[in-house]
Parts: C-alpha cells; structure tokens; sequence
C-alpha cells in the first residue's frame, strides 16, 4: 500500500466519525439486549475516542495481512470468496449460497463481528471447526479464524 494512501486513510477515518457524530440514525438489533434499547441515537452514545478497546482493535487489524487487501484477488471466484473477502464470508457465515464479487472488500471489523445487528461484539462463525477428513473440534473464539484458516486437503488422501 502507497505511503499516501497509508496517510489518507486514517484521516478519512477520522473525518467520517466526526461526520457520524451529528447523524442520527435507528439502531435495529436482531437479538434482544435488555440492556440496550432501539431507538435513534449517535454513534458516541456507545463509541468515544478514548475507547481503548476499539482503538487496540483497529490498530491491531491494521497490522494484519487482512487489512493489506494482498489476498482478495479471489474474491470473484465462488469457490473462494467465502475466505478472502469480507462479503463471502459473511454470506458463507449466514447460511447462505456464497457469490463471486467484482469489487470486494478486505476481511475487516465487521467481516467477524455483527455489533450493530447482535448490539455485541459476538462472532459471527461460532460452528465448530471441521477439517476435511471429517474430524470436528471447538475451539471457542478460534472456530472463526479456523474456518478459513486449516488445510483444504484430506490429509489421509495424501499420507
């Protein structure tokens, strides 16, 4: 990634959350929280810019082969966008048919996590893992990078 864009980019970041924080906006939960309530608010009734925990997060995923973007080149293909791109794997994710797409976007903050619809930072793979040959395991939170991340070979086929 060009040093310009490196630069760009978290300006525009922040000139979005400045933006949002005149927006007003319905927040709408699947799941019910009584501890959350649906209704119009912005987004700095539940985000500040000292929310260490969000900020460790965002740096973190930044330093990350995700965020390089240097793997959704196969996001146009079916059979592999369920892994390299944010929008096949959450369709992959939710049950449903996963699509090749044109103009993908890299495994991001809500590639894995649904805050807004579940009102948490609850994952959204929580299945447990299965390898190709068949054998199953849990391994809590890890189930979602497992997902994507084991072997796509049966190891008996080729032992």
């Amino acid at each position: 990634m060009s040093s310009l864009l490196k630069t760009l980019l978290p300006v525009l970041g922040i000139g979005m959350l400045l933006t949002w924080q005149a927006c007003d906006r319905t927040v709408t939960r699947v799941v019910e929280n009584p501890d959350v309530t649906d209704a119009t608010s912005n987004c700095f009734e539940c985000h500040s810019d000292d929310d260490t925990f969000l900020i460790a997060a965002g740096q973190q995923w930044e330093n990350s082969f995700h965020a390089s973007g240097l793997n959704i080149d196969r996001g146009s293909r079916e059979s592999c966008a369920g892994c390299h791109v944010s929008e096949g794997f959450v369709q992959r994710a939710n049950g449903e048919p996963v699509t090749g797409h044109d103009n993908p976007s890299v495994i991001h903050c809500f590639t894995c996590h649904a805050p807004h619809t579940n009102g948490d930072f609850s994952l959204r793979w929580t299945e447990d893992a299965e390898l190709q040959d068949g054998t199953t395991f849990d391994l809590s939170n890890g189930n979602t990078c497992v997902s994507c991340h084991h072997s796509r070979r049966d190891v008996n086929t080729y032992v």
